[in-house]
């Protein structure tokens, strides 16, 4: 339907709205709708001129606020008083849920609805576009710059003001698309036909597809009439039209394209929960982007996939200190990986999926793909670049990929071994991409010189990413693990049993009188092996704990009372959850990284040539002083942290100018 020209032009679509408006006031009536109040919070309002109706005339793209002006309702309804009231199903049905009866001269309109954002949310976009401006009011559909569009204009107290198309302008952007609205929106179950409400109002965008002249451009509304009442009024009101047609509902549907704004919700969006997360750290435009365009600050590369609880942790916290400087954090897939391995079933991909935003798998030929979605890329804290290991990825862990605008950094990355035993022509072409880099950090000080002689590169040693979080923090991810819930226990994290380890285990055991709860590695095809490989004498006061997740192994850590552990990773959450502990040199999976660590801390004593030296071994009985290590701890992880800040938001130069990839968005 049609109303007149004048009246559509000062409405927002059809003007039906303004025709039963009307008729209700000029019968001594009230209306009731949504008004603006102190400029941009939204509240409805009850009417009782016509020259009042404005403020209720034109949509506001927010939630509005019901609950004052139901009292004030019911009130007039008693004294009987004629009421229509207008809102998005919801409203109406809160309306109904408040009366508690029906009246018979209470008329309802709802208005097609596709979700919208809460007030907080609104107030978030005005703050964040426009911090330096005092706002003065907020208009949707500003018929006068755009004609009958989707658009937001803003007009401020200075006497400047902003028009933003539906298109381009991040607030309706959202909406639209279902970023912002609010999570009831998403299975509203007001959503149905038949309709609750007397009458139901929408824009009918492409009423011209049906029949030319239904649509001349300024507006022209699709009206559904659900109930007696509706219809008495609408008989009225089609006196006072333009124009008028039947159409089958079916139609409207088809061709409206917004069967979700009238006969069921649109579901969120897939990019919903990620969008809310860049809001705690980004703008409202930087996040709508980001989450539209599935774009990160950062790609991690690394092995945080990997069925290994070091490189598990050590991800988690390289990740949780990127996102906490305001950053969006993508984990880039194993590229040799496929769709529906095994592997994605275990419990670093369980655990990934709850913490992390995972990319897509692409192969090695389409990593370049990356470009598009990732500002920046960090090879991650690993022995990434341990040619034994890496090889078969060529020079990924190079980031060979990686185009020249884009940031690159290695932070913590190893080599895991103090000679470089790569061929000359790999050497030669990973140096060439390393040379690419924008900041080079390693694992180990040896490594320091590595980079210089081997591969031409500049690097500063760093400590390991898992010194990042407090044991605290870690706490918060824990899951306890039943084994070790039931009372004082010595854990022994072990990658590479041996006899001799457990005999050294036996000997802790008996003089500490505490029971031994064993992890061993859960690489698939090693477990049974290590079992084996443990001897542990039948009656021996040693449990090996089976299926171990890394929330459950934070849990043993942080539970026990004593650690033995032949693990680099095993030694460092000893030191974080400030358990005394031996640890066994291991050489098999790179001895020097032992030193290098509890050097740096003042723990050397604590570092074992092999098991059988820890029996009768003074330190299990000696208590470690973990105020000066703490000390230590935070000297050196407040020097990381600061080379990784500055690695990430310094400015990036490229030949003769300068790109910007990422801006330190902390608050």
């Amino acid at each position: 339907m049609m109303a007149e020209d004048e009246i559509r032009r000062k409405g927002s679509a059809g003007g039906c709205f303004t025709l039963l408006s009307n008729i209700i006031l000029e019968s001594g009536g009230y209306v009731c709708g949504a008004a603006y109040k102190n400029g941009t919070s939204v509240e409805h309002v009850l009417i009782r001129k016509k020259e009042d109706l404005d403020q209720i005339h034109n949509i506001k793209y927010v939630k509005s606020d019901i609950r004052a002006v139901c009292p004030e309702i019911e009130k007039l309804l008693k004294k009987g008083k004629t009421v229509l009231f207008s809102g998005v199903p919801c409203d109406v049905a809160a309306l109904y849920a408040f009366l508690g009866q029906e009246y018979e001269n209470l008329i309802t309109v709802d208005i097609f609805c596709h979700g919208l954002p809460s007030q907080e949310m609104f107030e978030r976009y005005l703050k964040d576009s426009f911090p330096d401006k005092e706002v003065e009011s907020v208009k949707f559909r500003n018929r006068g710059a755009f004609g009958w569009a989707n658009t937001i204009s803003v007009y401020f107290k200075d006497g400047t003001s902003f028009f933003e198309r539906s298109s381009t302008n991040a607030y309706l952007r959202a909406m639209f698309i279902g970023l912002s609205r609010r999570p009831a929106c998403s299975s509203c179950r007001f959503l149905a036909i038949p309709r609750q409400a007397d009458i139901s109002l929408g824009d009918f965008w492409e009423a011209g597809d049906i029949k030319r002249e239904y649509s001349d451009g300024i507006g022209t509304s699709a009206v559904l009439v659900n109930s007696e009442k509706g219809k008495k009024l609408f008989e009225v009101v089609k006196t006072r039209m333009k124009m008028v047609q039947n159409i089958e509902l079916s139609k409207l549907l088809d061709k409206s394209r917004r069967e979700g704004e009238i006969n069921k919700p649109n579901g969120a969006h897939p990019s919903r929960k990620r969008f809310f997360q860049l809001l705690e750290t980004s703008s409202f435009k930087r996040a709508t982007e980001y989450s539209l365009r599935g774009k990160y600050d950062i790609g991690i590369i690394g092995l945080w996939y990997g069925r290994n609880y070091g490189s598990m942790v050590t991800y988690y916290a390289l990740h949780h200190e990127l996102t906490s400087m305001g950053l969006s954090v993508l984990m880039i897939n194993n590229p040799l990986s496929r769709e529906g391995d095994t592997m994605t079933k275990t419990d670093p991909r369980r655990f990934a999926r709850e913490h992390y935003n995972i990319s897509p798998i692409y192969p090695m030929h389409k990593l370049k793909k990356f470009n598009d979605l990732c500002d920046g890329f960090i090879v991650g804290s690993d022995q990434l670049w341990n040619y034994g290991l890496s090889r078969i990825y060529g020079q990924y862990y190079f980031l060979n990929f990686a185009d020249d605008n884009k940031k690159k950094i290695a932070y913590g990355t190893s080599f895991g071994k103090s000679e470089y035993r790569g061929p000359e022509p790999y050497r030669e072409l990973s140096a060439y991409y390393l040379q690419r880099f924008d900041a080079v950090s390693v694992r180990e000080e040896f490594a320091i010189e590595m980079c210089k002689n081997v591969f031409g590169v500049d690097a500063t040693w760093v400590t390991d990413p898992v010194f990042f979080c407090k044991k605290n923090q870690y706490a918060e991810i824990e899951n306890v693990r039943p084994e070790c819930a039931e009372g004082p226990y010595i854990l022994a994290y072990i990658l590479d049993p041996t006899k001799e380890k457990t005999e050294a285990l036996l000997n802790v055991s008996k003089r500490m009188n505490k029971k031994v709860k064993v992890i061993l590695d859960e690489a698939p095809g090693q477990r049974e092996r290590n079992r084996q490989n443990m001897r542990i004498p039948a009656g021996a006061p040693i449990e090996i704990l089976n299926e171990v997740d890394l929330p459950e192994w934070l849990y043993c850590f942080d539970h026990s009372d004593y650690v033995v552990t032949d693990s680099f990773h095993g030694t460092c959450f000893a030191i974080i959850f400030q358990k005394n502990f031996s640890a066994i040199s291991n050489k098999k999976r790179g001895s020097l990284r032992f030193a290098s660590l509890l050097g740096g801390f003042g723990l050397l004593d604590r570092l074992t040539e092999d098991a059988t030296t820890i029996i009768g071994h003074p330190m299990v009985e000696e208590p470690i002083d973990y105020v000066k290590t703490e000390q230590l701890i935070d000297a050196q992880v407040e020097k990381s942290r600061e080379w990784l800040r500055n690695a990430v938001f310094s400015e990036k130069k490229v030949d003769n100018f300068t790109v910007f990839p990422m801006v330190d968005k902390r608050r």
